[in-house]
C-alpha cells in the first residue's frame, strides 16, 4: 500500500482475512485489517465503503482503549471530506465517542472541511498555514488533501476563466495569488484532460477559451429516419414475398 501497487496490497489482506477467520483474531488486529481494508478503498475513491472500514477501526480500538482510535477518527473525517460532504464532519465529533479524541489533528480536518464547505481555496492554505505538523504527520491524510486541493484549485480556475474568452496569464495569476508558471501548469493539465476547452498562447502569454461546441442532433435524427425506412422497406419485401 505504501508503493501503492493496490492489487497486490488487496490480495495479502484479502489472504490474511481467509487466515484470520480460520483462527482465534486478537481485537487489535482485527482493527488492524479494517483500517487497512479503508485505506485500500480510499485508495480507489471509494469513500463510502472506506467510512465503514475506519468506523468498524475507530470502534474495536475506542473499546480498547488504544491511541490508534484517534487515526481511525481521523481517517473517517477525511473520507467525510473527499465524499463531498464536509458538512457532516460537525455531526461525526460531536458524537459521544469522538468526543474524547480533540487534538491538533482533529482540529486541522474541521478546518479543511470548513474550507470546502465554503469554496475557499483561501481557507484550505490558511487551513494548512494553520497547522502544518498535524496535516503532514500522516502520509495517508496528506496524500488525499493534496488531491483535494488540486481539484478545488481547479474548479476555482475555471469559475474565474468562465467569463473570458481570451485573458492573461498573468492576470489569472493575480487573482489566484500564485506564481504564474503554477497557474500555467495547471490549465495545461486541465487543457490536455479535456476540463477545459482552449488552448495556451506560449508567445502571448495568454489563455484562449472557446465556447463549448454545441451537440448537432441532426446526424442522430437522421440514422433513427433511415433506421425507420429500413424497417418499412424490410416490412414491404416481406408482404411482396408473400404474395407470390
Amino acid at each position: 500500500l505504501a508503493v501503492h501497487d493496490v492489487p497486490k496490497a488487496k490480495a495479502s489482506l484479502t489472504a490474511a482475512r481467509t487466515n484470520a477467520n480460520a483462527v482465534y483474531t486478537p481485537p487489535t488486529l482485527t482493527g488492524a485489517m479494517d483500517l487497512l481494508s479503508g485505506q485500500l478503498h480510499a485508495e480507489e475513491r471509494d469513500y463510502k465503503t472506506a467510512y465503514s472500514y475506519f468506523y468498524e477501526a475507530f470502534e474495536t480500538y475506542h473499546q480498547l482503549e488504544r491511541n490508534e482510535a484517534r487515526q481511525a477518527l481521523n481517517y473517517m473525517l477525511l473520507t467525510k471530506i473527499m465524499m463531498g460532504k464536509p458538512e457532516e464532519v460537525a455531526s461525526v465529533l460531536t458524537s459521544k465517542l469522538a468526543l474524547k479524541y480533540a487534538g491538533a489533528q482533529v482540529d486541522s480536518l474541521r478546518a479543511v472541511a470548513a474550507a470546502c464547505r465554503a469554496r475557499s481555496l483561501g481557507d484550505f492554505d490558511a487551513a494548512k498555514a494553520a497547522f502544518p505538523a498535524a496535516l503532514a504527520r500522516d502520509a495517508v491524510v496528506q496524500s488525499h488533501l493534496d488531491e483535494l486541493y488540486g481539484e478545488l484549485l481547479e474548479k476555482h480556475l475555471a469559475r474565474l476563466v468562465e467569463p473570458y474568452s481570451r485573458i492573461e496569464l498573468a492576470r489569472v495569476a493575480e487573482l489566484m495569488s500564485l506564481p504564474a508558471a503554477a497557474v500555467e501548469k495547471h490549465l495545461s493539465h486541465m487543457i490536455l484532460e479535456g476540463k477545459l476547452n482552449g488552448i495556451l498562447d506560449q508567445g502571448a502569454s495568454h489563455l484562449i477559451i472557446y465556447d463549448e461546441p454545441r451537440a448537432d442532433k441532426l446526424y442522430d435524427k437522421s440514422l433513427a429516419v433511415f433506421g425507420e425506412m429500413d424497417a418499412v422497406v424490410g416490412e414491404l419485401f416481406e408482404q411482396a414475398s408473400a404474395l407470390r
